[in-house]
């Protein structure tokens, strides 16, 4: 058998030449006789922002990764070898790209995701091969520049508890903000700004109130809208992307009363707007 991952042949009749495109890919822990990951029989494969790792091949077989008769041109491609020659622009052989195993990582299919150490993050291009714009991975979710190599983009989810200390005196209240930012294994997160603003909709609007430190914790104190009917939310930014709490926003009714919202995940981060 030929191709674990994918098989490129020419078409034997009249012997014309295949040329395959794989964009955005990630071809992983498949097995053949020959190229466990890409067999390519006198045809033209064009690789970009993919993985090829971990393949393996049969007895006496040829190419781990990839077994090609023909041509193979690439850019911003990752291969845990070298046999499948990825040595254009951006190319990265013999690497290790720390990939899980397939599972459901979310979207309509399953994925193999990567770990926070994986020299894929990052390392990719933002285009395909014709040089169109890719803007979500396999799951769907949105591709943030520099885009990562394969698949499956890595997103960090960031945990945002906000503690709300309450003001209900004049004049000038101020409230008290203060909690930790952390990832999803509970390291915190250094330089996110903590924002908060007396508007819900329409936009994000708000003041820098602190900036998180090493350990990703904060505390500040921001204007309350005493004696108003207004809404206010708290929110982070971090590397010009906005995570925003579930329990973001709420009516002060004239006082600021303490609050806390849930911690919240936001994988899906949205470009900032102008603070």
């Amino acid at each position: 058998m030929r191709g674990g991952g994918i098989c490129s042949m020419a078409e034997v009749v009249e012997w014309e030449e295949a040329e395959l495109a794989i964009n955005n890919s990630t071809i992983a822990f498949n097995s053949a006789k020959w190229g466990g990951g890409v067999a390519n029989s006198d045809g033209t494969v064009n690789v970009k922002n993919t993985i090829v790792a971990g393949n393996t091949v049969h007895a006496g077989g040829a190419g781990p990764n990839c077994d090609s008769s023909g041509t193979i041109t690439t850019s911003y491609n990752l291969e845990s070898g070298s046999d499948c020659g990825f040595t254009g622009t951006g190319d990265l052989q013999g690497a290790d790209a720390d990939l899980g195993s397939l599972q459901d990582n979310g979207g309509p299919t399953w994925t193999h995701a990567l770990s926070a150490d994986s020299p894929a993050i990052n390392a990719g291009s933002c285009t395909d091969i014709a040089g169109n714009p890719v803007t979500i991975d396999q799951r769907g979710v949105l591709r943030i520049s520099p885009c990562d190599i394969g698949a499956y983009e890595y997103v960090l989810w960031v945990y945002l508890p906000v503690v709300i200390g309450g003001a209900t005196s004049t004049p000038e209240p101020q409230i008290h903000i203060y909690g930790r930012v952390s990832m999803e294994d509970g390291t915190g997160m250094a330089d996110v700004g903590i924002y908060a603003g007396v508007t819900c909709m329409p936009g994000l609007a708000g003041s820098l109130v602190a900036t998180t430190d090493q350990e990703g914790y904060y505390e500040g104190e921001t204007d309350c809208p005493f004696g108003h009917d207004e809404t206010m939310r708290v929110f982070a930014v971090l590397e010009g992307y906005t995570f925003v709490p579930e329990l973001d926003c709420w009516r002060t009714y004239g006082y600021c009363p303490g609050r806390q919202t849930d911690f919240v995940a936001f994988p899906f981060p949205t470009p900032a707007a102008e603070y």
